[in-house]
Order: C-alpha cells, then structure tokens, then sequence
C-alpha cells in the first residue's frame, strides 16, 4: 500500500462502513449470472482504471457487492456497465461535479 493510501486508510474504513450499511443486500442479486451470496462483503468502486481513485472514498460512488457478484463485475466491466454496477468516466465526472455544486 502507498503512503498515500495508508494515510487514508482511516476514511476508507469510514466510507466501507456507510456503504455496507447502506446497501444491506448484495447490488448484483438478480442482475449478475452467477450464485448471488445475497449479503454483502465487499465494497466495489463504480469507477474504473484511473477514476477509481476519486471513487475509493466516496460512499456515493461505491456499492457493496457478494464476493461471487464482486468478481463478475470486475471480469465483465462492459455488461456490469450497461446493468449500473459499474460507470464510463464520464459518468464518474458527471456525479463527482454533482456533488461538488
């Protein structure tokens, strides 16, 4: 892990807690094709490559997936995409200026 990412270590824990319990059921049950474990235990971040850097401490920008759901989506980037389990960079900058009005 890098130093900067140690230094933020504390406020990504923040951030995992509220979207787990935000999102108390799996986001990809019934959107993936695979064996949904229906309870979350993993924190996806919606943005891809190097937008997932501005997503990693944003509960907005995150949801909380089953391991099994949390693989598919990261081995299907383009169908996860299209289902709204993961975002174009586009829409990355689109919330992130959202927010920032």
């Amino acid at each position: 892990m890098s130093k900067k990412r140690a230094a933020q270590a504390e406020e990504r824990a923040a951030c995992r807690q509220a979207v787990l319990l935000r999102d108390r059921v799996c986001r990809g049950r019934g959107a993936t094709r695979v064996q949904c474990a229906v309870t979350p235990s993993e924190v996806h971040e919606l943005g891809r490559g190097s937008y997932r850097s501005s997503c990693w401490l944003d509960p907005e920008l995150c949801i909380a997936l089953c391991r099994p759901c949390h693989q598919w989506v990261t081995e299907h980037p383009t169908e996860a995409q299209v289902l709204g389990l993961a975002l174009a960079g586009w829409q990355v900058e689109q919330r992130l200026n959202e927010a920032r009005q």
